[in-house]
Parts: C-alpha cells; structure tokens; sequence
C-alpha cells in the first residue's frame, strides 16, 4: 500500500538523521532530498484487481521498463493471489504461471532487474 511506503520513507530520513547527523546536506536542497515525497518521486505503482490485469501489466512491463531506464527492482506482492482467487482450472493456472514466471525472470536479465519473488 502507498500509505506503508510513505511510512517506510519516513522510518528511512528518520534514521538517516539520527545516525548519520553529518553526513547529510543541511542545505535546502539536501533537506528537499530528505522529504517522503522525494523518496517516492522514483517509485511507480500499479494497483492490481484481478488475474488478468495482472497479466496485462506483466506484459506490458517490456515496454515500461524501456521507456522508464531508471528501473532497478519490480516487485510484485504476491504473484499467485489473484490466481488462487479467480482461478478455478488447476492445470491452465499452472501453465500461465510459469509463462508469467518465465516472462519476469526474461525481463530481469534483458533489463538487470534486482530478482526476488514473493507467492
């Protein structure tokens, strides 16, 4: 949820203060950089609401990462939720499973994607 990582961002500057007083900027600008907001600046957020726009956004992703070149880590949380909901044919969700796991692990290596999956 948004809500948790702005908290996380806040948890972040927080420590950042306490434990590294002198090393951040004191200036404006520094003390800009050291805002919530400017944490999240850099994070793109797609809410999923079913099986199937979980797959359109995973295959959309190719063209996302390649306009957005700053893109270092996708997480999704939970690949297998929507698909324990919805999705009733065992032996099809196993097989788009692996198509859609086998698509990310694709992506991470052809864009140097950090890796790990949460099911």
């Amino acid at each position: 949820m948004v809500e948790r990582v702005y908290q996380i961002a806040e948890g972040c500057i927080s420590d950042i203060m306490e434990y590294f007083p002198c090393h951040h900027d004191k200036s404006s600008s520094g003390q800009e950089n050291l805002q919530p907001e400017s944490f999240l600046a850099g994070i793109y957020y797609f809410r999923i609401c079913s099986y199937t726009e979980q797959i359109a956004v995973i295959n959309y992703l190719e063209k996302f990462l390649g306009e957005h070149k700053d893109v270092r880590i996708v997480i999704i949380d939970s690949v297998t939720f929507h698909f324990r909901q919805d999705f009733d044919d065992l032996a099809l969700r196993t097989r788009v499973l692996c198509g859609l796991s086998l698509k990310l692990m694709k992506l991470s290596k052809s864009y140097n994607l950090a890796k790990g999956v949460a099911l």
